[in-house]
């Protein structure tokens, strides 16, 4: 169940990086979300094709849609406003391959789960949500989208829940924990080479 929960956060973490389509209202948030998901899950399922072809499709589906500047100023927290543009820039990058090769490397722990999308639900003016259930081995996860609205009224996803467990904390505490004894270069490093990290 680890695994699989690995496997999740690497797949799910793209969309909280999401800038939705101009959605207006569940109808339009169900269609999007849904039909990303099975985009995802069918390539994942296409055991024919070569691995690392299959991983590189995979890549390319999810950076049409992400939004790195979005992930990579809220995995930083506060120290995302005490760094240069530059060292902004640099960052992500950086942050950009990381997602990347993270969710490469969690891609042969998909075991064919069972997924169950609901619905989304507006739970007040410009926020939403929407909780997939993952199926496996006769245990259930539960994943939760939240979404809210941008200055341009457009849905993103701004965290992914699996099991009460946020992307987006996740990431800020393993960033902020370098950065508490280490300089922004060594975070940019382990970002580089995630595989040396203590």
């Amino acid at each position: 169940m680890r695994h699989i929960k690995s496997f999740l956060f690497a797949i799910f973490a793209v969309f909280l990086l999401v800038p939705m389509l101009h959605a207006g209202d569940e109808e339009d948030i169900n269609l999007m979300v849904k039909e990303k998901v099975s985009v995802i899950f069918e390539l994942l399922g296409q055991k024919d094709l070569d691995k690392d072809e299959r991983n590189l499709k995979i890549v390319e589906e999810l950076n049409e849609i992400m939004y790195f500047t979005a992930a990579g100023a809220l995995s930083l927290g506060k120290h995302w406003k005490k760094i240069s543009k530059k060292q902004k820039k640099e960052f992500l990058k950086i942050f950009k391959k990381y997602i990347n090769n993270y969710i490469v490397e969690k891609i042969d722990l998909y075991t064919n789960q069972n997924i169950d999308i609901g619905e989304a639900k507006i739970v007040k003016k410009g926020r939403a949500k929407l909780n997939i259930g993952i199926l496996s081995g006769g245990e259930a996860l539960q994943v939760t989208f939240k979404l809210r609205k941008n200055k341009k009224k457009a849905w993103r996803v701004w965290d992914v829940d699996i099991e009460g467990v946020s992307l987006i904390t996740t990431f800020r505490s393993q960033f902020s924990g370098v950065l508490k004894k280490n300089s922004f270069d060594v975070l940019l490093e382990k970002l580089r080479n995630p595989t040396e990290q203590s």
